[in-house]
């Protein structure tokens, strides 16, 4: 149950931070992939 309420949590994060990245710079994207690789290491515990 913690690890799907995780994973919504991080969808929630990444959802927006792609809105936010939206009207960014390229620099901007490459904040959003390490981040989603942050993510993904948590979410594989």
């Amino acid at each position: 149950m913690i690890k799907i309420e995780t994973k919504l949590y991080s969808m929630k994060i990444k959802e927006q931070t792609r809105k936010l990245a939206a009207g960014c710079s390229k620099h901007c994207f490459e904040v959003v992939d390490r981040t989603d690789e942050v993510s993904n290491i948590y979410t594989a515990r």
